[in-house]
């Protein structure tokens, strides 16, 4: 009994102890207080970061993170400009060292006589952040851009700020394309396509124009008014002027598949032209002869080597057909031997005869290869082969392919 006796003080101590020291330890935590428990052997631990609070305040607005400027229409002249105060309620001085905006487009910029890098904040003190976005060479739509504020002693930024918003386009087309259609050689196609942009742009009917990536495409000032383009939901009222252009696709244009770009350019006081944006368009223009395929494309090839590829020429004359390249390491020749078109696309089964017994214009064909010469140097192969008939009809075959060194 005694020795259980025993036992039982032994543990009631021990509780009482246990209790003492975890009441310590609470009081500790809560009160964060400096002096620390003793170890036999202290661990060594690294001095933690200290934490910096900072207050953002977007001005003359109330407090807002992030700050919305809402629907602005692009603009050269006039970037989107934001204010950001931040009030330094660290208790000391911070040594801001550098402002970091998220792209090229965003400018940061500390106001005041004395904005120079690095930049003392004492406590208490305030500093105005300018924020500028350039709108003119973003792509329309949603946008969100911040600023990084770096200060000395800080792994991580002591604040962000943050933009978000939508940009309107300055220009906008009436349609979303331009489809020529279906054009025989040395016929024209006209169709009429109308541009808006807004007046708080540079863009006036004095120095806004119209260019195309294909020199048989013309584009004239005038013709029918198709009307500003459809507002969007949402799209700001911004005054707005529009101009009309007539693009024709004139007589004795490249046979094939018609495929590029029109763009509305602004021409600067400087001579220097600046895309606003750009219209695609598509057509095909039919003509004695046809390419199956329409595209020379080698892939990649290892200098040194030669790469060849075939296109099935179809139609009239295929024998007295021209090949020429701009590119020296680009050649063409055409097989001696007429192949029965017909037969390709159908092996099975007799070439179709005209009344007279004969196989018709569209059903003859020739192989043609395209040979990329050994010699030609490394890196991207971007060129064209041009075929001629005898009635002076041409037709384009791009040539894309990449050339290796190893």
């Amino acid at each position: 009994m005694k020795y259980l006796h025993r036992l039982k003080s032994r543990d009631a101590a021990l509780m009482r102890v246990s209790s003492v020291i975890a009441a310590a330890l609470l009081v500790q935590i809560a009160g964060n207080a400096a002096t620390p428990i003793v170890h036999d052997t202290p661990p060594v631990a690294a001095k933690p970061e200290e934490a910096i609070s900072v207050s953002l305040i977007a001005a003359p607005h109330a407090a807002v993170a992030p700050l919305d400027f809402g629907l602005r229409v692009q603009n050269r002249s006039e970037p989107i400009s934001e204010a950001f105060e931040l009030t330094n309620n660290a208790g000391k001085t911070i040594n801001v060292t550098a402002l970091r905006p998220s792209c090229g487009c965003t400018a940061a910029l500390i106001e005041g006589s004395s904005s120079a890098l690095p930049y003392a904040l004492k406590a208490g003190a305030k500093m105005l952040i300018r924020v500028n976005i350039d709108t003119f060479h973003l792509t329309p739509g949603k946008i969100d851009k911040t600023v990084s504020v770096i200060a000395e002693g800080q792994n991580d930024p002591i604040a962000v700020l943050e933009l978000t918003g939508s940009v309107l386009s300055a220009v906008t087309f009436s349609k979303p394309a331009i489809d020529f259609g279906r054009i025989d050689a040395g016929g024209e196609s006209r169709v009429y396509v109308s541009l808006t942009y807004a007046i708080s742009t540079e863009a006036t009917a004095a120095n806004i124009d119209m260019v195309s990536s294909d020199p048989n495409i013309i584009i004239n000032s005038g013709g029918k008014d198709e009307g500003p383009a459809a507002a969007t939901a949402g799209e700001d009222t911004e005054p707005k002027n529009h101009r009309t252009f007539n693009v024709t696709l004139r007589p004795g244009s490249n046979i094939g598949t018609l495929s590029g770009r029109l763009s509305a350019v602004l021409q600067g006081t400087t001579g220097a032209t600046l895309t606003l944006a750009e219209l695609p368009f598509t057509g095909i223009v039919t003509g004695e002869i046809t390419a199956t395929p329409q595209v020379v494309a080698f892939g990649t090839s290892l200098h040194g080597h030669t790469a060849t590829q075939q296109i099935l020429i179809t139609g009239k004359d295929v024998k007295s057909i021209t090949t020429t390249s701009p590119s020296p390491y680009i050649t063409a020749a055409f097989n001696s031997k007429l192949i029965d078109a017909a037969r390709v696309n159908r092996p099975f089964g007799a070439a179709p005869t005209d009344k007279n017994g004969s196989v018709p214009d569209s059903a003859k064909a020739v192989l043609l290869t395209v040979t990329l010469s050994p010699k030609a140097p490394a890196g991207i192969i971007e060129s064209s082969i041009t075929l001629t008939t005898t009635h002076g009809q041409t037709l384009r075959l791009p040539v894309y392919g990449v050339v290796t060194a190893h």
